[in-house]
């Protein structure tokens, strides 16, 4: 998937693709949830913000899991 991708705009521009898709990009979410732990800190908050915006409430535990994350 292209959240692996080496180039840091690509990534941010999948998951602005995926924020806009909400809840229909679901199926994403797994890969999504990865991107928490990106090193760059922009892919990070951003995939952050957008694992929120799929599941809701139910992102609830992959954000707490990246937020122990060192």
């Amino acid at each position: 998937m292209a959240l692996t991708d080496t180039n840091r705009w690509v990534r941010l521009r999948i998951l602005q693709t995926l924020e806009k898709l909400g809840e229909r990009a679901a199926a994403a979410a797994p890969h999504v949830a990865l991107a928490i732990s990106d090193p760059d800190e922009a892919v990070s908050e951003a995939a952050a913000s957008v694992i929120a915006g799929i599941l809701g409430e139910a992102a609830i535990p992959f954000l707490e899991a990246a937020a122990r994350r060192p």
